[in-house]
C-alpha cells in the first residue's frame, strides 16, 4: 500500500512540474506577445485596395490577352494575376534588352513590383529594318489609394536596338466635383442598406463620424429610417471614385430629425459640424486625424502582412495618398518625434484625461514641431507616407492609449463620450455666418430634390407615351 501512495505522489509530482513548466513557458510566450502586439500595428494598404475596390474604366476589354502589335488603336488592357512587364512584353517578341531598358526607365518612377492585377496597360510596336520587335510607346495606368487614375508614359527616344532610350512622363487624371444629394431609406441595417451604393461602406463611415457624439450609430438605427445627404461625389476619366466631404445631412426618425452641415468660416478659425442651431455636433477631441479619409483596419486581431503571424492591430489605419495633411485629434504637447526602422516617421502626443495618440509611417513632420511643443485640435503635424519595414502602402497608423505603468492600454475614444467636453457654441458673427451658410445649403438640398422630381415625371411621362 506504502508503494502504491509512493507512486501516486511520484505522478502526482510529474504532474505539477509538467503543468508549472507548461504554464511557465505559456506566460513567457503570451508576455513577448503582448509586448510585440502593443509595438507592432498591422499595416496593409493591400485590404482596401484589393478587396472590392478596383479601377473599371469603360474601355477594359473583357478579353485580357495581349493583343498583336498590328493593332494601333487598341484599348487598354487589364493585367492579370501572375503577368510581369517581362511576360506582356516577351509574348510580342521584345528582346530583353528592350524590356530592361523599358524597366530602368520607368524604375524612379514606379517599380515592376508595383504592377499588379487590375492595373491597365496599352503598348505599341514597331519593327525595324531587320524585322524586329521595337517598343515605341508603352503606358502603364494605375490607381492611387484615393482611386485617381495616374498614366505612366514611356516614349521612345532613339531607334538603337542595343542601348535603347526611354522618356517617362507621369500624368494625374483630373477630378471633377459634383454637389449631389444622395437618400437612403433604411432597410433591415444600416450597413446592408449603405451597400447597394458604389463605396457604400466609405459613405457609412463618413455620416458614422458625423453623428459620432450624437447617436450611437448603427446601435440606434431603425428600418425605414430615411437619410439625406448633401455632398460632392468625384469623377476622373468619367467615372465615379469616391465622396468629398458631407455638406449637410438630414437623419430622419419617426420620433425625431438630426440635421448637421459643415461649417467652416471665412478666417478659417471654425471648422465642423453644426446642428440647426449652431450648437457643435464635435467635442475636445476628433474622431479622425485627416479630413475626407476612411479608415480601412480597425483595432482588432488579424495576420500580419509582413510578420506572417495572427497579432492584434492597436489602432486606426487611414487611406491616403503620399503628402496628404493630417492633424492633431486634440490639444496636448508632443512627447516623442523620431525615426523608427518598424513604423517610420512617427509622433505621439499628450492630451488630457491620460490619453495619448501616436501617428506611424508619416512622410514628413512638421519640422517645428520638438518634444515639448504644444498643438491644438486640428493643427497640422505630418504629412501621409509609406514610412517603415511593416508598413506596405500609403497610410496613417492611428494608436490612442493610456499608460498603466510601464504598459500601454489601447483605448477607443467613443468609450471616453461621457467624460470629453463638448466644442463651444457659435456665437457672435460666426453665428450670423453660420445661418448665412445653413440657408445656402438647405436651398441647394432643396433645389436638387425638386430637380429629381421633376426628372423622375418626365421620364415616366416618355415611358407611358
Amino acid at each position: 500500500m506504502s508503494k502504491l501512495y509512493g507512486s501516486m505522489l511520484l505522478a502526482l509530482l510529474f504532474f505539477l512540474s509538467g503543468f508549472y513548466l507548461l504554464r511557465a513557458a505559456s506566460n513567457s510566450t503570451s508576455n513577448k506577445y503582448e509586448q510585440f502586439a502593443l509595438e507592432d500595428p498591422m499595416c496593409d494598404e493591400r485590404d482596401y485596395l484589393r478587396s472590392g475596390i478596383s479601377y473599371a474604366p469603360k474601355e477594359i476589354l473583357e478579353n485580357t490577352k495581349p493583343l498583336l502589335y498590328e493593332d494601333k488603336n487598341k484599348k487598354f488592357l487589364s493585367i492579370v494575376e501572375g503577368q510581369t512587364l517581362h511576360s506582356i512584353l516577351s509574348q510580342q517578341e521584345i528582346g530583353g534588352q528592350e524590356i530592361h531598358s523599358l524597366n530602368m526607365a520607368l524604375k524612379p518612377f514606379i517599380s515592376a513590383r508595383d504592377l499588379a492585377p487590375g492595373d491597365l496597360y496599352k503598348f505599341e510596336i514597331i519593327r525595324n529594318q531587320q524585322d524586329q520587335a521595337l517598343i515605341k510607346e508603352f503606358i502603364l495606368k494605375k490607381v492611387d489609394s484615393n482611386r485617381i487614375p495616374i498614366n505612366y508614359v514611356a516614349k521612345r527616344n532613339n531607334f538603337e536596338v542595343e542601348d535603347p532610350q526611354f522618356q517617362v512622363s507621369v500624368d494625374q487624371a483630373e477630378v471633377r466635383e459634383e454637389t449631389e444629394l444622395v437618400q437612403i431609406k433604411v432597410h433591415g441595417t444600416l450597413f446592408s442598406s449603405f451597400m447597394s451604393l458604389p463605396f457604400g461602406n466609405e459613405l457609412m463611415q463618413g455620416l458614422m463620424n458625423v453623428f459620432a457624439w450624437r447617436m450611437r450609430l448603427p446601435n440606434e438605427v431603425l428600418s425605414k429610417d430615411h437619410i439625406e445627404i448633401l455632398l460632392n461625389k468625384k469623377y476622373a476619366e468619367g467615372n465615379f471614385i469616391g465622396y468629398g466631404k458631407i455638406q449637410s445631412v438630414f437623419y430622419k426618425q419617426s420620433h425625431r430629425t438630426l440635421f448637421a452641415t459643415h461649417f467652416r468660416s471665412k478666417d478659417g478659425m471654425i471648422d465642423g459640424f453644426y446642428d440647426e442651431t449652431g450648437t457643435s455636433l464635435e467635442k475636445e477631441f476628433s474622431l479622425a486625424p485627416v479630413y475626407e479619409t476612411v479608415a480601412t483596419s480597425e483595432q482588432n486581431w488579424r495576420m500580419h502582412p509582413v510578420r506572417k503571424k495572427r497579432i492584434r492591430h492597436n489602432g486606426i489605419d487611414y487611406r491616403g495618398t503620399v503628402g496628404t495633411d493630417f492633424f492633431s485629434i486634440a490639444d496636448g504637447e508632443v512627447v516623442e518625434k523620431r525615426f523608427d526602422k518598424m513604423v517610420g516617421n512617427m509622433i505621439r502626443i499628450r492630451h488630457k484625461y491620460g490619453l495619448y495618440s501616436e501617428y506611424f509611417h508619416a512622410d514628413t513632420l512638421l519640422s517645428t514641431l520638438s518634444i515639448g511643443s504644444r498643438v491644438k485640435r486640428g493643427q497640422k503635424i505630418g504629412t501621409i507616407g509609406e514610412s517603415g519595414i511593416l508598413c506596405t502602402g500609403p497610410h496613417l497608423h492611428l494608436g490612442i492609449y493610456q499608460m498603466q505603468g510601464k504598459r500601454k492600454k489601447f483605448v477607443k475614444l467613443a468609450h471616453f463620450r461621457k467624460k470629453l467636453s463638448n466644442l463651444p457654441p457659435l456665437s457672435g458673427a460666426y453665428l450670423v455666418e453660420f445661418k448665412n451658410h445653413m440657408k445656402s445649403s438647405l436651398a441647394m438640398m432643396e433645389t436638387i430634390k425638386v430637380a429629381s422630381i421633376t426628372q423622375k415625371k418626365n421620364s415616366e411621362i416618355l415611358v407611358n407615351r
